[in-house]
């Protein structure tokens, strides 16, 4: 797991196209293996995390060789929609995993843990509706995607007009 965190920071620092998809494709299997290994392991809800946002920046980089590379843009939006599928799957396991806020806001122990649980779980919340965003954005220049387009983004706004921000308003 941390063999292929290294492999993430390398990605991004990487100019060379080629050996950048390389750098993140071979970071994005190897955390995809580590939590489909280890589903109770502690750090599972965190590598579901860090390989979503690994497939958001590598569609970011497939768009930008879209002028380069015609397979690109095909690409970002199969990994932009795989990081909503994985943002998907951490809210539902941070949702089976829910910490209650103790009624006692002296019990530090378990207002810690409430306030990692929440903050983890807006943190995936909010990358589930930018990685909405983004699958739309790819679709913008493609007239025959505009229905799917429409719809990525009717979902983004009913998520965080419904799901989201109702949680955070408090």
């Amino acid at each position: 797991y941390g063999l292929a965190k290294m492999n993430a920071r390398m990605a991004d620092r990487e100019s060379d196209p080629k050996e950048k998809r390389k750098l993140f494709d071979s970071a994005i299997t190897a955390i995809k293996e580590f939590s489909a290994n280890n589903p109770k392991h502690p750090r599972y809800g965190e590598s579901l995390s860090e390989v979503a946002y690994l497939m958001q920046q590598k569609g970011k980089f497939l768009m930008g060789q879209g002028r380069t590379d015609p397979n690109a843009p095909k690409e970002a939006e199969e990994a932009y929609a795989q990081a909503e599928n994985l943002f998907k799957d951490l809210i539902k396991a941070l949702g089976e995993r829910r910490v209650e806020r103790p009624s006692d806001e002296k019990d530090v122990r378990g207002m810690q843990a409430y306030d990692e649980w929440d903050q983890k779980m807006m943190n995936a919340k909010y990358n589930y509706g930018v990685s909405l965003f983004a699958h739309a954005e790819v679709l913008k220049d493609r007239t025959d995607k505009g229905a799917q387009m429409k719809e990525l983004l009717d979902q983004m706004v009913n998520f965080f007009e419904k799901d989201f921000m109702w949680e955070y308003e408090r």
